[in-house]
């Protein structure tokens, strides 16, 4: 059978045509792209259109069109829709335009929306004919095998919400191929980027991951529903960077939530990479505060890694033990500062706007944010009550936020404060915060000397007239932006 998956635009991708082609974002999707690789080598026909994607090589916002461009040509028998909560009008848009045209085409969707607020997702889009619930390899693949929608643990289908039956997710997720690039566009994903999908750094580059979930439970986060925590051997993770390495790129971002959630694994995937000689393939990671330990950040740039990100959230103990981090403020520098004495770039990702966040703890949060003025990225975001997480839970059991009555774009737009603010400050103030952290947050973009070198002259010549380039090398072991690229 053949199944097309459609990724949803986001909102900022409607003027991405007017950006210059290094300028756009070009995360791909890498969850749907490892469906896809595991469908493939099933014997089933896999095709994506990434709607981001498709508005910017062609210049048009009506990504509805090519949609119904890739059905009519590839006749696929299902269609998927990976799904966010701020994609829910996309998809249900998609979802009314598909089923109006194409009446007996099977549309499912996946992703985190659907997994954390299934039912609600039926109700709420009725052209859907099923959401699938949690990792979609299994069910999926039993879905183009032929078994009843309605008989597959996993999938939640129309009219049958009641059978649903909720499917283990597999462990050994080694059984799972490499995510196959090959299947989708993988020259526009990899094309020179200057900050979109790397996050300031000037690289052509692909995604990829080493496990899936996370070891902790913030409160602020959703990642619930793909738990329990599933990691890739070291070896299966060594010979995916050996194949990735094939492609036209010169870094690779792992996109877990925490690359070092087993010390002893990362160690092991560092020394097989030096073995392998992999490690001239630089790459990127998150990891958590208390796993930035001196010897692995040393290891780690021994094979290859450049720069890290942590997720900080605030500069106030109290919002920190609220928000179930597991850290401190004093743990969060340390972690800064040893993963800047160890060479590597740092980032650190903060949010305001928490429930009971007074006006004070958020100006400690920005304090911390100027203080730490060695860090390459400075990100920061207002509080989301995310579908999934235990605030959103607690929230809609207590009867604070509606799940029937949610403007779910808003929910998932970290740029503007929540249309639920649920700190100790108003609406006006905490604007006018976020805009001095905004400025806080403003980063240049990096690039290593050889990079520079490989770039095509146009890009490098407008970055550096625009005063936007810095280039990152070492000095004493510690990372340095130099003005040009001398």
């Amino acid at each position: 059978m053949k199944v097309l998956f459609v990724t949803l635009p986001g909102i900022h991708d409607f003027a991405t045509y007017n950006s210059m082609p290094w300028d756009i974002n070009r995360l791909p999707p890498i969850g749907v792209i490892s469906l896809m690789s595991y469908l493939h080598s099933k014997g089933h026909g896999v095709q994506l259109i990434d709607c981001s994607e498709k508005i910017y090589t062609s210049r048009s916002n009506n990504y509805i069109q090519h949609i119904f461009d890739a059905i009519d040509s590839f006749h696929p028998d299902v269609i998927g829709i990976n799904m966010l909560s701020q994609g829910f009008k996309y998809a249900k848009a998609v979802a009314r335009e598909v089923k109006n045209r194409y009446p007996d085409l099977f549309i499912i969707a996946g992703g985190v929306h659907p997994s954390v607020e299934p039912e609600l997702t039926l109700l709420q889009i009725s052209e859907l004919d099923a959401v699938c619930v949690g990792p979609g390899e299994e069910p999926m693949l039993e879905l183009l095998d032929g078994t009843l929608p309605s008989q597959i643990p996993g999938i939640m289908a129309w009219g049958y919400e009641h059978r649903f039956v909720k499917r283990d997710p597999v462990m050994d997720i080694d059984r799972y191929p490499f995510p196959n690039y090959s299947l989708v566009n993988h020259k526009y994903y990899s094309a020179w980027s200057a900050g979109g999908s790397q996050f300031g750094w000037l690289s052509r580059n692909l995604y990829a991951m080493t496990s899936r979930s996370c070891s902790n439970v913030c409160k602020f986060c959703a990642c619930e529903w793909s738990k329990p925590l599933r990691m890739h051997s070291p070896e299966y993770v060594v010979e995916m960077v050996r194949y990735l390495s094939s492609f036209d790129i010169d870094s690779l971002a792992f996109f877990d939530d925490s690359i070092a959630n087993d010390n002893q694994r990362i160690h092991e995937i560092c020394a097989l990479l030096i073995k392998n000689r992999l490690g001239r393939l630089r790459w990127t990671a998150a990891i958590r505060a208390p796993q930035a330990k001196s010897d692995l950040l040393r290891h780690m740039k021994e094979a290859g890694c450049y720069y890290l990100s942590v997720g900080c959230e605030s500069g106030s103990d109290r919002i920190l033990k609220l928000l179930a981090k597991g850290s401190s403020v004093e743990l969060n520098r340390k972690a800064l500062r040893a993963i800047h004495e160890a060479g590597l770039a740092a980032s650190a990702s903060f949010m305001i706007g928490v429930p009971t966040e007074t006006e004070e703890e958020v100006i400690e949060t920005l304090r911390f944010m100027n203080e730490m003025n060695f860090l390459h990225v400075k990100g920061i975001g207002c509080f989301r009550p995310l579908p999934g997480s235990p605030f959103y839970s607690d929230f809609v059991q207590r009867g604070v936020i509606d799940r029937n009555r949610i403007d779910w774009e808003n929910l998932g737009n970290f740029s503007t404060i929540s249309d639920n603010n649920m700190s100790n400050i108003s609406d006006k103030r905490l604007r006018d915060l976020f805009a001095i952290g905004y400025e806080i947050s403003k980063y240049v973009i990096a690039a290593h000397p050889d990079v520079i070198k490989k770039c095509p002259k146009e890009i490098v010549d407008t970055l550096q007239r625009e005063g936007r380039l810095r280039v990152f090398s070492t000095e004493n072991n510690r990372p340095v932006a130099m003005d040009s690229p001398s």
